[in-house]
């Protein structure tokens, strides 16, 4: 039986980042919210615990709280929830935890965002100057309720792969009493940055 699962709902990302090309191919047309209850009524995700939402950007869907709803729906064992961001849309973002935490009390729910270095680095890394929209993300949800873990997650490359770079990203961490977390940056068809 799976207990952990991570499932990609959106190929389309807003991003560029150096890591990652997955915003240079051609998104996939996305799964709708019907044939996320098909696969997940299935009896082998009844026993999913931990789930991550991820993408792409998961908040570039116009549609994100109907499909990650009926993925919860169907996972009766869930305990924790992780969404994994960009940062770029904040407001949406603590809609989004708003209703989820109103409708699940008993899930505990974790935002995942993502910042590279400072903001002269992050953009850099990431294509885009989405450092403040992303320590804004962080705030919102801490802001929102205890209930909501944070963490800024960093993807470690030559570019931003110094005691620098981790000395910063501890410090907002702190002051957001967030979580941090890193890994190095790897080659992978999923990320469109080897060949297949």
């Amino acid at each position: 039986m799976i207990d952990n699962l991570t499932v990609s709902v959106t190929g389309a990302c807003n991003s560029r980042c150096t890591m990652c090309n997955q915003w240079q191919g051609v998104a996939d047309e996305d799964l709708h919210t019907e044939g996320y209850e098909a696969l997940f009524g299935k009896p082998e995700f009844t026993g999913v615990e931990y789930l991550n939402i991820t993408g792409g950007e998961p908040f570039l869907r116009t549609d994100i709280e109907d499909v990650i709803e009926a993925i919860v729906a169907k996972m009766r064992n869930l305990k924790t929830l992780f969404v994994s961001t960009n940062g770029t849309r904040p407001k949406k973002t603590a809609r989004f935890i708003e209703g989820f935490l109103e409708k699940h009390q008993d899930v505990a729910l974790h935002v995942t965002v993502s910042i590279d270095g400072d903001r002269r680095t992050n953009k850099i890394v990431r294509g885009i100057d989405n450092y403040q929209r992303g320590l804004r993300t962080i705030e919102l949800c801490r802001a929102i309720s205890e209930r909501v873990g944070t963490m800024i997650s960093t993807t470690l490359t030559p570019i931003n792969c110094s005691a620098e770079t981790l000395k910063h990203l501890k410090k907002n961490a702190d002051r957001f009493d967030s979580g941090f977390s890193f890994r190095m940056g790897a080659s992978n068809e999923f990320y469109r940055n080897k060949e297949a």
